[in-house]
Protein backbone atom coordinates (compact mmCIF):
# COMPACT_ATOMS: atom_id res chain seq x y z
CA UNK A 1 0.00 0.00 0.00
CA UNK A 2 2.97 2.47 1.06
CA UNK A 3 6.67 3.20 -0.85
CA UNK A 4 7.61 2.77 2.78
CA UNK A 5 7.37 3.70 6.24
CA UNK A 6 9.71 6.30 8.32
CA UNK A 7 9.03 6.23 12.09
CA UNK A 8 10.87 8.54 14.87
CA UNK A 9 11.31 7.95 18.32
CA UNK A 10 8.01 8.85 20.49
CA UNK A 11 6.90 6.34 18.33
CA UNK A 12 5.97 8.24 15.42
CA UNK A 13 5.25 6.95 11.93
CA UNK A 14 4.86 8.28 8.61
CA UNK A 15 3.44 6.36 5.67
CA UNK A 16 4.70 7.92 2.27
CA UNK A 17 2.87 7.16 -1.08
CA UNK A 18 4.39 8.00 -4.42
CA UNK A 19 2.95 7.92 -8.01
CA UNK A 20 4.41 8.97 -11.32
CA UNK A 21 2.33 9.75 -14.93
CA UNK A 22 -1.01 10.23 -14.49
CA UNK A 23 -2.11 8.85 -11.04
CA UNK A 24 -3.77 11.19 -8.79
CA UNK A 25 -3.91 10.47 -4.65
CA UNK A 26 -7.39 10.93 -3.40
CA UNK A 27 -5.92 12.12 -0.19
CA UNK A 28 -9.85 11.20 1.74
CA UNK A 29 -8.57 7.58 0.89
CA UNK A 30 -5.97 7.67 3.29
CA UNK A 31 -7.56 8.83 6.32
CA UNK A 32 -7.87 5.45 7.56
CA UNK A 33 -4.08 5.24 7.60
CA UNK A 34 -4.07 8.20 10.33
CA UNK A 35 -3.88 8.26 14.05
CA UNK A 36 -2.64 10.51 16.66
CA UNK A 37 0.81 8.92 16.00
CA UNK A 38 0.24 8.00 12.17
CA UNK A 39 0.28 10.64 9.37
CA UNK A 40 0.38 9.67 5.19
CA UNK A 41 2.39 11.63 2.96
CA UNK A 42 1.36 11.65 -0.45
CA UNK A 43 3.47 12.39 -3.86
CA UNK A 44 1.81 12.23 -7.02
CA UNK A 45 3.28 13.85 -10.49
CA UNK A 46 -0.34 13.58 -11.90
CA UNK A 47 -1.35 17.14 -13.22
CA UNK A 48 -4.72 17.14 -10.91
CA UNK A 49 -2.68 15.21 -7.90
CA UNK A 50 -4.72 15.09 -5.26
CA UNK A 51 -8.14 16.03 -5.92
CA UNK A 52 -11.27 15.55 -3.66
CA UNK A 53 -11.29 16.45 0.13
CA UNK A 54 -8.11 17.36 2.31
CA UNK A 55 -8.50 14.89 5.44
CA UNK A 56 -6.37 15.20 8.54
CA UNK A 57 -3.21 14.28 9.13
CA UNK A 58 -2.54 13.60 5.32
CA UNK A 59 -0.39 15.62 3.71
CA UNK A 60 0.00 16.30 0.09
CA UNK A 61 3.79 17.59 -1.67
CA UNK A 62 4.54 19.22 -4.60
CA UNK A 63 7.67 18.63 -6.52
CA UNK A 64 8.76 22.16 -5.61
CA UNK A 65 9.07 21.35 -1.80
CA UNK A 66 10.66 17.94 -2.58
CA UNK A 67 12.95 19.62 -4.34
CA UNK A 68 14.07 22.37 -2.06
CA UNK A 69 13.80 19.67 0.83
CA UNK A 70 16.26 17.48 -1.32
CA UNK A 71 18.42 20.72 -1.52
CA UNK A 72 18.30 21.50 2.42
CA UNK A 73 19.02 17.52 2.93
CA UNK A 74 21.70 16.37 0.89
CA UNK A 75 22.76 14.09 3.47
CA UNK A 76 20.19 11.85 3.35
CA UNK A 77 20.54 11.87 -0.80
CA UNK A 78 22.52 8.42 -2.33
CA UNK A 79 25.14 9.53 -4.25
CA UNK A 80 23.67 8.97 -7.78
CA UNK A 81 20.66 11.66 -6.73
CA UNK A 82 23.23 13.94 -5.30
CA UNK A 83 24.61 13.96 -8.29
CA UNK A 84 21.61 14.28 -10.83
CA UNK A 85 20.27 17.33 -8.05
CA UNK A 86 23.53 18.97 -8.41
CA UNK A 87 23.70 18.65 -12.49
CA UNK A 88 19.79 19.57 -13.14
CA UNK A 89 20.87 23.11 -10.26
CA UNK A 90 24.51 23.66 -12.71
CA UNK A 91 22.41 23.55 -15.84
CA UNK A 92 19.38 25.41 -14.85
CA UNK A 93 21.80 28.22 -13.70
CA UNK A 94 23.00 28.58 -16.87
CA UNK A 95 22.52 31.21 -18.92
Amino acid sequence: MFEFIMARPGPEYAHVQVKCGNIPLWPSNYKKFTSKTESVFLFSTALDPYPGEPADRVYTLTAKEILEWAGKNTWALLPGVKLQLSLRFEMGTRG
